[in-house]
């Protein structure tokens, strides 16, 4: 990323490689790998680099070829250059900024994964249809279980809970963007509902109302993008 204020650009000239970093460690695989409580100190690898000659890229036989122009993305919020700058801002000050989400680092604190299966998704979603009429997608679902979730542990009785989440925007900009265009295209939401009693069938059909917000005339433009 160039220092100028100039945005980053990525090249391909034929024939660049790229290294392949390989994690090497003597801990039981399959037990860091399940879905049970793990020390997260164990979850830190010694790498080492070996080279990768080459990495071949993946032709698709499009009707267009890719589209590269990032001004087809409004972004009347400035987002790109908040997150340029915060990318710059990291990049100068090392790992400092990054060290408190590094969970290797603490000692005394677990990693558990708790699956969210295709039946628990279809099972909440007949509840939030049932309560609220709301047809909510996997991923309004997913959010607003995490969401219901976070706020239950803190044990929240009083007050506001506020959530903050990205979504796809492409089919619902205004106006559209080209079916080829390659990039990303996300929109950053928030909603916000009342702590005390708030459920994973609320707290999805909250998700789910902002979300179909965005389909509205000139809304997807307020929350800004990401490309």
């Amino acid at each position: 990323m160039a220092d100028d204020g100039v945005g980053p650009e990525v090249t391909f000239s034929d024939g660049d490689s790229v290294r392949l970093t390989v994690a090497v460690g003597r801990d039981n695989f399959q037990d860091l790998a399940g879905d049970h409580a793990r020390d997260t100190m164990r979850l830190t690898f010694s790498p080492f680099r070996s080279p990768c000659s080459h990495v071949p890229a993946t032709v698709l036989d499009l009707d267009a070829p890719p589209l590269f122009d990032r001004g087809v993305v409004r972004d009347d919020a400035g987002l790109r250059e908040a997150f340029l700058r915060d990318h710059r801002a990291l990049a100068l000050a090392g790992d400092r900024f990054l060290d408190e989400w590094d969970l290797s680092r603490r000692p005394g604190v677990v990693l558990a994964t708790f699956r969210f299966t295709e039946k628990h998704v279809r099972a909440l979603g007949r509840h939030v249809e049932s309560e609220t009429s709301a047809r909510c997608s996997p991923y309004a679902l997913a959010c607003g279980a995490a969401w219901a979730g976070v706020v239950h542990a803190r044990g929240n009785r009083s007050g506001s809970a506020r959530f903050g989440f990205v979504t796809g925007c492409k089919p619902r900009a205004k106006p559209l963007i080209p079916a080829n265009y390659f990039g990303n295209c996300l929109g950053q939401c928030r909603v916000e509902a009342k702590a005390n009693g708030l459920t994973a069938a609320a707290a999805s059909a909250a998700i789910w109302r902002v979300i179909e917000g965005l389909a509205e005339e000139g809304r997807v433009s307020s929350f800004g993008f990401m490309s």
